[in-house]
């Protein structure tokens, strides 16, 4: 027996029916072979679950619509059924056509178990939830809530169109609620995309299918085996199979992604071809339709970063991003826009440089006055010299003769005070006083010359000469660094080292990984090491990223 599809209802049939059992349509040419389903009308669980519709399949398993008899409701029953181990015999029965595949089968078939139970564990209005769990056929089934309603992928691909940024960053915001649960309790869902995101009738995002979920411990995966990943919304850790280096920032990453995808209707890029890209954000291998705000531009961007802890690292550092510091009324609000001179908003990066630009100019200003102000003030030295000279000058001709000192301060800063002093003797003149010098002039009221700069060995004590920073090539012996030098060693965001001769990537790389002549790395280099990049062949092809840390 083989089992058929109706075209008409979609009902799986055995091909020596006469009649489909739902739609009574006839099923010879009127139905296509579909391989190893359960056929429609299937009792499962003791008789409790009727099968009623097949609904996908994948590499690890068969979905189908069936109804829960107890309760006459509709569910989703999951199958272990791996494609290509094992097959189906007419009384439904599974086995695996290979003997050297049984212990393969046996190690997923735990790990489906595993999923249900850590499914079980999750109680959130935006997680699939599951109901119940059974062994029948010689495989194991799982019974979810069915949710009604369709996929985000097949809603961008049944209208041709992206979803504005508004319902976007609803279903973006209900998406967080269900990570910050599934995070709560040790777990990463690790394949977050929009097919995996169903909407119901009444609009609510629900994350379903936790088949490369993992158990975390202390951040991390607790094993080192090899996750299924979906290229474009995968992180780096994911494509690269580092699961010890696996922890949310791997769900944020490819929650960023969706909402790039979300945004765009297109599937995002590798992470790195991100990472190769120099424009200012990423905008040759991340463009944006026009109707996207740059804040949400710049956060898509810190979600995606390439290394896994330049991203947020929980959920709760997601949210802090997201919003504003706390305004005087204590409320965390998202960032205000700021108009430019044609009147249009600008949002993010762009509208806080332009108010730190103004805010600094606001406290240059202000600064300028003080200083003004100040140099305007006499020093205290100066006026007690005047005020002692002009104490001693006697003035019988003017009834203001105890005003002298507020003259003198009030004589103008380019010029010395001058005072008369009239002498009883005017034929004679007075004879210098032997005893003591005469007193010097009144001080000019003016601001004290600055010192000279220091000089020599005293120069270069307290001023010490600036880092050196020049673009250029370099010869390392064993190949070229062509990018910006930092006092003669490579330090760039983006420089290039070719290889001349069979040499470690870097001596700091724990792996040890040997470039041959010809390769070369593009990527982020520091103080004369590579933090991180991408390795390449002589002959262009990707061999692999390196990530190694400042």
């Amino acid at each position: 027996m083989s089992l058929i599809k109706c075209k008409e209802c979609g009902a799986i049939v055995s091909d020596k029916a006469t009649n489909c059992p739902r739609c009574g349509c006839p099923v010879a040419d009127n139905a296509t072979s579909v391989g190893n389903m359960l056929p429609v009308g299937t009792m499962l669980g003791d008789g409790r679950y009727r099968i009623e519709q097949h609904l996908g399949s994948g590499g690890f398993g068969n979905t189908y619509i069936a109804t829960d008899l107890n309760f006459n409701d509709h569910v989703a029953v999951k199958e272990f059924f791996m494609q290509g181990v094992t097959l189906r015999e007419e009384n439904g029965m599974i086995y695996v056509n290979v003997p050297e595949s049984l212990t393969l089968f046996e190690e997923q078939l735990a790990k489906f178990k595993k999923e249900a139970m850590r499914l079980r564990r999750l109680n959130n209005p935006h997680i699939v939830r599951v109901q119940d769990l059974f062994e029948a056929n010689g495989t194991v089934y799982y019974v979810m809530d069915y949710v009604e309603g369709e996929s985000l992928a097949a809603r961008m691909k049944r209208t041709g169109q992206p979803l504005s940024e508004a319902e976007a960053m609803h279903y973006f915001s209900q998406m967080l609620d269900a990570l910050q649960a599934v995070h709560a309790e040790g777990l990463c869902h690790l394949d977050i995309k929009p097919d995996n995101i169903m909407v119901d009738k009444e609009g609510n995002a629900v994350l379903i299918d936790f088949g490369a979920s993992k158990q975390m411990a202390g951040g991390n995966a607790t094993r080192m085996t090899s996750v299924a990943y979906t290229i474009g919304f995968a992180a780096i850790e994911q494509v690269e199979q580092d699961v010890a280096h696996f922890g949310p920032w791997s769900d944020i990453y490819a929650l960023g992604a969706t909402l790039y995808s979300l945004l765009n209707n297109t599937d995002p890029p590798m992470p790195s071809t991100i990472f190769t890209d120099s424009t200012p954000l990423k905008q040759t291998s991340l463009p944006f339709t026009a109707n996207v705000s740059l804040a949400t531009r710049e956060l898509i961007l810190k979600m995606m970063a390439m290394r896994w802890d330049s991203r947020p690292q929980s959920i709760n550092e997601l949210r802090t991003l997201m919003a504003k510091k706390p305004s005087k009324a204590g409320k965390a609000t998202v960032i205000s826009p700021i108009e430019d001179e044609d009147g249009h908003e600008e949002k993010g990066f762009l509208a806080r440089k332009k108010w730190l630009v103004a805010a600094l100019a606001g406290v240059l200003v202000i600064l300028g006055a003080i200083w003004l102000l100040l140099s305007k003030q006499p020093s205290s030295d100066t006026v007690a010299t005047n005020t002692e000279n002009t104490a001693t000058v006697p003035n019988t001709d003017s009834p203001e003769t105890s005003t002298g000192t507020n003259e003198a301060q009030k004589a103008p800063e380019s010029q010395p005070v001058e005072v008369e002093v009239p002498s009883k003797k005017e034929a004679q003149p007075e004879e210098p006083q032997k005893s003591e010098p005469a007193p010097p002039s009144p001080a000019p009221v003016t601001e004290p010359a600055p010192k000279s700069p220091p000089s020599g060995k005293e120069a270069l004590s307290t001023n010490p000469a600036p880092e050196k920073t020049t673009p250029g090539r370099k010869s390392l012996g064993y190949g070229t660094f062509e990018g910006t030098l930092r006092n003669g060693q490579p330090d760039d965001v983006k420089g290039r080292l070719t290889f001349t001769a069979s040499h470690v990537i870097d001596s700091r790389d724990p792996k040890k990984r040997m470039a041959e002549p010809g390769d070369y790395v593009i990527g982020e280099f520091s103080e004369g090491h590579l933090v991180q990049g991408i390795w390449y062949g002589s002959d262009g092809s990707r061999k692999g990223s390196i990530i190694i840390g400042k």
